[in-house]
């Protein structure tokens, strides 16, 4: 019992140990914990001296370590594994949120109008949407099966799995009082020298107005006019209040459309190739908040009836 008192007043030895033991080196093992190198060897030379055996061969410039320090090793990294998996499971436990991360075009335009029907259907589920400006891993955004997220890219990321919500489809829209001062249909060089508002995001993809054209064989050299915002929010606001045209996302802009605030603007429509994803980390299972989120999401795109446990993805992904 003496010898087991010992260890256990050891814990910040212990960890810095499995450090260095995991780097093979006292160098790494400071950068990483942001101590001095003399400070890492210390603590393991008094380590050492707690349990009366050597952990590593020092040499010059570098150490190895010993059968006993290799043994101690695979102990304390499997401890400290198994506490960190305790750790990000009571953090479920105390936090009841379910997170959504998604961009401001999906949670202002498409997330929003659904809230309503969320809340009344699962009025004890809080839903926090987290609103990003670029891709980031989904596991350490929240407690673990707690998050999902919303992303568009050929495919998602290696390593989650996903639902389709719908392929990226980009036209010409504007206010219809607007739209009826235009008289271009699909003439594209009339349609260029238009007010066109462009969207000049810089974290997430997005198409340009030059894409669009080029897409139909029209190339644009020089910088096409309009007004310029730095997220596609304040580009559908402002087609809205008549300013000018924007390139409407077709399953963003299609209840605008609908609702007769927007109009589409000629019929020529770029299908980019990408896709929207709601997606979840594949390894985690989802918990029963989460996985009650994702089963209403899915139920809410067209065609879909929600349910199921999704597509493994492969390939790269972003986070539109």
């Amino acid at each position: 019992m003496k010898e087991l008192r010992e260890i256990a007043v050891s814990g910040q030895h212990l960890l810095v140990f499995e450090v260095a033991a995991r780097h093979v080196s006292f160098t790494t093992a400071a950068r990483e914990l942001e101590l001095t190198q003399p400070a890492v060897s210390r603590s393991v030379r008094q380590l050492e001296e707690a349990l009366g055996v050597p952990l590593f061969i020092r040499r010059h410039r570098a150490v190895e370590l010993t059968e006993a320090g290799g043994v101690l090793y695979e102990a304390v990294h499997g401890g400290f594994s198994q506490m960190h998996q305790v750790a990000r499971r009571l953090r479920r436990i105390t936090h009841s949120h379910v997170s959504l991360l998604c961009s401001d075009t999906h949670a202002h335009w498409w997330l929003m109008p659904r809230l309503s029907d969320f809340q009344e259907r699962h009025p004890d589920i809080s839903l926090r949407v987290q609103v990003i400006k670029r891709y980031i891993d989904l596991e350490p955004a929240g407690p673990e099966g707690m998050v999902l997220g919303i992303w568009s890219g050929e495919q998602p990321r290696p390593g989650y799995e996903c639902a389709e919500i719908a392929l990226e489809e980009v036209f010409p829209v504007a206010n219809p009082a607007f739209a009826r001062t235009l008289d271009i249909s699909d003439d594209l060089s009339s349609l260029a020298r238009q007010r066109l508002i462009h969207e000049d995001q810089k974290g997430l993809p997005t198409v340009t107005w030059r894409e669009y054209f080029a897409a139909f064989g029209l190339r644009q050299d020089a910088e096409l006019p309009g007004l310029r915002m730095s997220d596609y929010s304040p580009v559908l606001v402002a087609a809205l209040a008549g300013q000018g045209i924007a390139l409407g996302i077709g399953h963003i802009v299609g209840p605008l459309i609908d609702s007769g605030l927007l109009v589409r603007v000629g019929s020529l429509v770029h299908r980019t190739g990408l896709r929207f994803y709601l997606v979840w980390p594949e390894r985690t299972p989802l918990a029963p908040q989460a996985e009650l989120v994702k089963d209403w999401l899915i139920g809410t795109i067209p065609g879909r009836t929600g349910g199921g446990a999704g597509v493994a993805a492969q390939g790269r992904g972003t986070g539109r």
